[in-house]
């Protein structure tokens, strides 16, 4: 077999890839590297592949081969970066980035990686610049700007992020985490209502997403909602019933609803920390049961923790 043979079934691979047959796209990849060893885009492509099924080790050796064999591909080098950013190599992902970018200056992409490298390293002014790049050079600019609108609200400027967010949910209504992340940017100006229009958004296009109906469920409580927050929290539970903070917020409407009763049912089926001591004895003090509440708020006080304070002041007034 030859190198056209060896295009050929990388061109079939990343076709079978893109429509989602990842055992299709992968056996063709490695037919072509059987064909054509020194084939570096089916190394690229496999490489890639491979860090979609989270096989990183596996990955990093295809895409170092690939740009070993073609230097100058800057898809190949931004690759490279972000499953290095993946396997926790932050050096070498910046690096690799910096060196995609400086071979391509319109590879979105790479500087998108590169920028958020950048945010997780607190180098906010060169993520910024790295960000503003991708939203210039991409032709669809709606994702881009989302990553944006994280760097400049990392900022402290965050009627900005609203406003990105706001151009982003525009050129793509359906981009569900953008209307999740504009409704975050609303909540921290304190604009209750239009967070929570957008955190309902977010939920009807990824009714799943966990971190959104939480976060609609706390704007609902800040507001004054305490009925509907309680249904967003229940129906958080129905589909995350382990996430243990969700449960003990529950707790926490029921025991401020004198429901506290279920406040206890709550907390029992959560792991013992500080925050769920501390939620047990304040259910335990408003049904009365003073003695209990005061043995574990006494404990939260001896052991000088984060709950130490609030715990001295509940003994207090009891």
């Amino acid at each position: 077999m030859n190198d056209d043979t060896a295009t050929e079934l990388t061109t079939r691979g990343a076709a079978l890839q893109l429509n989602g047959d990842l055992d299709g796209a992968r056996a063709a990849y490695e037919a072509a590297l059987r064909a054509d060893p020194s084939h570096a885009v089916a190394h690229n492509n496999l490489g890639f592949l491979l860090a979609q099924c989270g096989m990183l080790d596996d990955s990093l050796t295809e895409l170092e081969r690939a740009v070993e064999l073609d230097g100058h591909s800057s898809t190949a080098w931004a690759n490279l970066g972000n499953v290095r950013a993946a396997t926790g190599d932050g050096p070498g992902a910046v690096a690799a980035l910096q060196h995609a970018v400086e071979l391509d200056r319109t590879n979105a992409l790479a500087h998108e990686g590169l920028g958020r490298l950048l945010l997780a390293a607190g180098r906010l002014a060169q993520a910024e610049r790295a960000c503003r790049a991708a939203v210039t050079v991409a032709d669809v600019k709606a994702p881009y700007l989302v990553t944006l609108a994280t760097v400049v609200g990392a900022r402290g400027r965050l009627r900005e992020a609203a406003e990105l967010l706001e151009r982003a949910v525009e050129l793509d209504p359906n981009l569900a985490y953008a209307w999740q992340q504009l409704g975050a940017a609303r909540l921290a100006r304190r604009d209750y209502g239009s967070s929570i229009e957008a955190f309902r958004r977010a939920l009807v296009l990824a009714p799943e997403n966990g971190r959104a109906r939480h976060a609609l469920a706390l704007t609902l409580l800040a507001g004054g909602e305490r009925a509907a927050a309680r249904t967003e929290l229940e129906r958080h539970l129905m589909l995350h019933p382990d996430d243990h903070d969700v449960r003990l917020d529950l707790a926490a409407v029921d025991a401020a609803a004198g429901r506290f009763e279920a406040a206890l049912a709550s907390i029992a089926v959560v792991p013992e920390t500080e925050r769920a001591r501390f939620a047990r004895a304040a259910a335990l003090v408003g049904a009365g049961e003073h003695e209990e509440a005061r043995t574990l708020l006494q404990r939260l006080v001896d052991e000088g923790g984060a709950y130490a304070h609030r715990a001295q002041e509940t003994i207090d007034v009891i």
